[in-house]
């Protein structure tokens, strides 16, 4: 067993520390690398080369730099005592046009005899990454970009000019061959965000246009397939841990990663893998609980034999993490953190855990709790087998199933209000009812003041106290819309193919299908309403209401800060969804000569969808109270129903085609 264990301790240093400055090059032809990776070895610094290849990074005399990029050697260097200007020049690597690839073809093949625009990303060059996500890999791929800025959810892909919001609408994200979603990716996502980067993967194949449209499914951008890995002739084990602070340097961040796997009987016919991880952290913008906490595990079993193999999956993800959420910023030519808040703080309420119950027939309840953050589930079982029939003759059946639960507890667009604004009032839903409005902080029960609406006065809004914040806006609140979000799906998929190969030619037929189903509930800033103080980590607020003229108290919030229970500015919706996508693909590759080789398929899609969809009806105030049937407690005094099912069918047939031809000057080229 060989077994590797890594601990990176980040602390507080007192050496200094120069800028080092250069440019990255290659060294046959000279030209610039854009978006090389550059680190410095046993420091936590690292850089990406610009547009125009240069980069600048935090380091010193006698360190060294580590410098990657794909398709190229991996080269360090020492940064020398005299200067702090450094150019480098990185040699190619030849042997990758050897490797074989399965991605974006009809059959594995060396890189050098296609014709398709691939790149790997091997064990090695994974090692060297520490990505903030998944999908962050892929920014080491030419003609991608990945816009990562929030975090492990929420990535932008851009490939090869396709944007669309960066959503991942034109590519399409697989796993050992087979997408992760159905491909309609306005319903469940691109699938980015059920895929976790650890030990585990063995490298990633991805295709830039090209034959994608022909073998994956709304990939005209590319297929990224995240292959795992497989045991080998021997065993071997490998533990990794990372151990780290973020943000203002005290946020704890802990992962440990491990992987083993080798043969089962001496022989070595069969095979295992097992790998995974676990990590917890505070986040680089701690809002009081933990940002991360979860991890997956994935296993295989391969049987190889004389004429083809078999391979089970398994891969049980239960995660929960966050995506980063904005800071409050000005200057818009220079942008920076606004008043006292730094690029560490958080505008994420304070832990709140609470049931937001059925205010209507057919409206469901909502158990509303912060620390359950982005849940994302994912179990999955897959059987891949490869089966030669004769000399000549070779099929490929692949199948999966999996089911997945995303929900989402979170806010909406968290912004500052002045509540002497009449905007803030009209938005809030207490225009025009007169008396005063006492804040107080809902976990505390500290006074911050007293908001009067009297329109008899030249100011109908006035405030008197002192909320914290006043740096930004003078009284000035966080309004923060609660939203939640649950999506239960399940998919099966099925890929069949069967190739002949015949003199200098062979042909590949191809079957694709798809069934999924998907129920979706989405109160999208309708869960209800909480204010709260605009600082670090904002504590909602609490708002007692006594009209003129009465002694009575009316509650607009519950105890921990929450109005409008599910009367948001959007109303909640319910969709059942059930799409089924069927699609036939035929590829043909042609060696004209030993140099010269035709490479060119096609592909008919049908998509049907149909779905069973439900609104929430606009809620109307009760007149008995609402749920609690206390008409003093405001927060839920709202009543709401739901609008008639309504269903609707869709379908959409497709056609995608793509030629290529491919000459080998030679080995290298």
């Amino acid at each position: 067993m060989r077994s590797n264990i890594l601990f990176i301790l980040l602390g507080i240093t007192t050496t200094s520390t120069a800028q080092v400055i250069g440019t990255i090059t290659d060294l046959s032809t000279h030209e610039i690398l854009i978006g090389a990776s550059i680190g410095v070895r046993g420091k936590d610094a690292s850089a990406i080369t610009a547009i125009d290849g240069t980069y600048k990074i935090n380091a010193q005399a006698g360190d060294i730099l580590t410098i990657t990029y794909v398709g190229y050697k991996a080269k360090e260097v020492t940064v020398p005592s005299d200067h702090l200007s450094l150019d480098i020049a990185l040699e190619s690597d030849a042997q990758l046009l050897d490797e074989v690839i399965v991605t974006g073809v009809f059959d594995p093949r060396k890189r050098i005899e296609s014709s398709v625009a691939i790149t790997t990303l091997s064990t090695k060059q994974l090692e060297r990454i520490v990505p903030n996500s998944a999908a962050e890999l892929l920014r080491n791929i030419p003609g991608i970009f990945v816009q990562s800025a929030r975090g492990e959810l929420r990535n932008q892909i851009f490939s090869r000019g396709m944007v669309l919001n960066g959503g991942g609408n034109f590519v399409a994200f697989h796993e050992d061959g087979l997408p992760i979603v159905s491909g309609q990716s306005g319903l469940t996502g691109s699938g980015s965000e059920y895929l976790r980067s650890d030990i585990n993967l063995s490298k990633i194949e991805a295709v830039r246009g090209g034959s994608a449209s022909i073998l994956g499914v709304s990939a005209p951008g590319g297929i990224f397939n995240y292959i795992s890995k497989t045991g080998g002739d021997h065993f071997e084990g490998i533990v990794s841990s990372r151990i780290g602070l973020e943000g203002n340097g005290k946020n704890p961040y802990y992962r440990l990663e491990g992987n083993i796997g080798g043969p089962i009987h001496n022989d070595k016919s069969l095979t295992y893998n097992i790998g995974g991880h676990y990590r917890y952290a505070n986040g680089a913008k701690y809002p009081g609980y933990a940002l991360s906490h979860g991890g997956q595990l994935k296993g295989n079993i391969l049987k190889t034999y004389k004429t083809g193999s078999i391979k089970l999956n398994i891969k049980l993800l239960n995660d929960r993490t966050k995506d980063f959420e904005f800071t409050p910023t000005q200057d818009f030519e220079h942008p920076h953190p606004a008043g006292h808040f730094k690029n560490n703080s958080s505008v994420l309420i304070n832990a709140l855990k609470i049931t937001i119950p059925s205010n209507g027939q057919g409206i469901r309840s909502i158990d509303y709790d912060t620390k359950d953050l982005n849940h994302l589930k994912d179990y999955s079982i897959g059987l891949h087998w490869e089966q030669r029939l004769g000399d000549s003759w070779k099929t490929t059946q692949i199948f999966k199933y999996s089911q997945k639960r995303s929900t989402e507890v979170g806010t909406f667009i968290v912004y500052p209000n002045d509540v002497t604004s009449f905007l803030f009032n009209a938005i809030f839903g207490i225009l025009g009812n007169q008396g005063k409005y006492k804040f107080l902080n809902a976990s505390t029960h500290q006074e911050y003041g007293i908001l009067t609406h009297d329109f008899t006065q030249p100011n109908p809004f006035a405030f008197n106290g002192q909320l914290p914040g006043s740096d930004i806006i003078s009284n000035g609140v966080f309004f923060t819309p609660l939203t939640y979000q649950d999506n239960k799906s399940s998919d099966f998929f099925y890929q069949g193919t069967i190739s002949k190969v015949y003199k200098d030619m062979k042909f590949t037929f191809g079957i694709y299908s798809n069934r999924s189903t998907l129920k979706d509930y989405d109160s999208h800033a309708s869960a209800g309403t909480a204010l709260s103080t605009i600082e670090d980590k904002p504590q909602t607020l609490s708002i007692e209401y006594t009209p003129f003229g009465s002694n009575t108290i009316q509650q607009i919030t519950d105890k921990y800060g929450v109005s409008d229970y599910q009367k948001g500015p959007q109303y909640a919706s319910y969709n059942d969804i059930k799409t089924w996508n069927n699609s036939l693909f035929f590829g043909h590759q042609w060696n004209i000569t030993p140099r010269l080789n035709l490479d060119w398929g096609m592909r008919l899609e049908w998509l049907s969808l149909t779905n069973s969809y439900q609104l929430q009806n606009p809620n109307t105030n009760s007149s008995n109270g609402g749920y609690d049937h206390n008409p003093l407690t405001i927060y839920d005094n709202a009543l709401g129903s739901l609008t008639k099912a309504i269903s609707y069918d869709k379908h959409s047939n497709t056609g995608s085609y793509s030629a290529g031809l491919n000459y080998v000057q030679n080995k290298n080229l």
